[in-house]
């Protein structure tokens, strides 16, 4: 308690200062010494630490995150605030000089990802044209289309008591009995198992066919044209046979239906072609000195 005690009695000059110090931003900018010179804080800044600003906006978030969750901060409360962000401007400057920033992986990350979202959100500042985006649209017609459907068919036929090898003698059986003109549902009837989730009766994109058979049944199915049954497919629990009963096609949809959906479209292309445009002129502009012998296989220390 003593300890807590002193260590605020020790503060009290310094809040005393802050508080005087906070007055001057207020009207408009303080002066403070930085090596052996009064330097003026700049008035979108409430601090000044070793040459570096803490932002006025970001002295203000802080506000308005404190004054949600417990109403509007007191003069007091403001101060604590300034206060830990000049702690945590020292921190991040303490780590800039131990090169966390280089070392680091979480940190390298977070440093790409806000320089990424710079690029991409100053290159989607420019309102493109409706000339431009009806190119766009054209360009990339199948991107806006929509999407073709297949409707498909299946035989399920599991692993039983007897083993793989009773499944895949009904599989064939089944293959056979179809090739010789039974219907593809009389053979379901007569040699297929129910399925844990049925396969919905009707056409269906390939995204969704994916999500009922996995990506190796609908890929089989997707190589299929209309009417063509597939060889008995191996799966996890058994057999699988395939029909497709129809396929649709593409179906282009004009630019004023999806007008939004192209803007979209368009502002994220601009952003990838604004990074690519900026990492080539990074690369133009620094020294970088490629190892020839990347793929040699590095030494192990033993």
């Amino acid at each position: 308690m003593r300890g807590e005690h002193d260590l605020e009695s020790s503060r009290r000059p310094l809040v005393r200062l802050c508080a005087g110090l906070g007055l001057a931003v207020a009207m408009g900018g303080v002066l403070l010494p930085s090596s052996g010179r009064w330097t003026a804080v700049p008035v979108d800044a409430v601090a000044w630490v070793d040459g570096r600003p803490v932002p006025r906006a970001a002295f203000a978030a802080a506000i308005a995150r404190l004054g949600a969750n417990a109403g509007t901060p007191d003069a007091d409360a403001r101060r604590e605030i300034r206060e830990r962000l000049i702690d945590e401007e020292l921190l991040v400057q303490r780590g800039l000089a131990l090169g966390l920033h280089r070392s680091d992986a979480v940190i390298r990350k977070t440093i790409v990802a806000e320089v990424i979202d710079g690029v991409v959100e100053r290159a989607g500042r420019t309102e493109p044209s409706e000339a431009t985006l009806r190119r766009h649209h054209a360009d990339n017609a199948s991107a806006f289309a929509l999407p073709a459907r297949v409707h498909v068919r299946a035989i399920h036929l599991r692993d039983g008591g007897a083993g793989p090898g009773e499944a895949a003698a009904r599989a064939t059986r089944a293959a056979d009995a179809i090739a010789g003109g039974l219907a593809f549902e009389a053979a379901a009837h007569r040699f297929g198992d129910e399925p844990a989730v049925p396969l919905p009766d009707a056409p269906l994109p390939p995204h969704v066919l994916r999500r009922y058979l996995g990506p190796a049944l609908a890929d089989g199915a997707l190589a299929l044209g209309p009417g063509e049954v597939s060889a008995p497919l191996r799966t996890r629990s058994g057999y699988t046979l395939l029909r497709v009963v129809s396929r649709e096609q593409l179906a282009p949809r004009r630019y004023e239906d999806v007008a939004d959906e192209v803007a979209g479209s368009y502002r994220r292309s601009a952003g990838d072609r604004a990074l690519t445009r900026f990492l080539a002129e990074a690369r133009e502009r620094a020294d970088i000195r490629i190892e020839n012998d990347i793929g040699r296989p590095a030494a192990v220390s033993r």
